[in-house]
């Protein structure tokens, strides 16, 4: 199908950033992306899903007209920002943000929380000169903190060369 991203495993391939994740949790249990206690483990996933369905695939509705000179319906638009409002609500009120998404340790969502709004804000400015952020200023200082993280500074300085 094309999916991105996705890896390759000793010549089988995985895609979705959720598998992708689950494997590479797995694989390098030295630095989970989950935490070991299954209600902790699952509150991250929640988060993750909101993130992903509330907020990230509700702001690329309007992705073709945001970046890629298309246009989208006004019907399409009308309802992405009323969904993004909804889903921002729904993710503000799981957002833990002490010192991270989930609680006290670096996971799963903090990779989603980042990455997410990276796109999501970029379409909301874009399409209604809107900043998703503007009534969530915990989550604001928490995308600061996680820039600061050096391999999501790596990753962003290698899509920046």
């Amino acid at each position: 199908m094309g999916k991105m991203p996705s890896i390759e495993v000793d010549g089988q391939y995985l895609s979705e950033s959720l598998a992708i994740a689950a494997y590479a949790d797995r694989a390098q249990p030295e630095r989970p992306l989950l935490p070991s206690d299954p209600f902790a483990a699952a509150k991250v996933v929640e988060l993750v899903c909101h993130l992903k369905l509330d907020v990230e695939l509700v702001a690329r509705r309007c992705l073709p007209e945001a970046f890629f000179g298309q246009t989208v319906s006004d019907e399409t638009k009308v309802e992405t920002q009323r969904d993004l409002a909804k889903g921002m609500k729904a993710v503000g009120r799981l957002m833990v943000c002490d010192p991270y998404a989930a609680g006290a340790d670096f996971t799963l969502a903090d990779l989603y929380t980042f990455y997410t709004f990276g796109l999501a804000n970029g379409v909301a400015q874009k399409m209604f000169n809107e900043n998703l952020l503007a009534d969530y200023p915990q989550i604001q200082e928490l995308l600061g903190r996680l820039a600061e993280r050096p391999s999501i500074a790596q990753v962003e300085a290698a899509k920046a060369g």
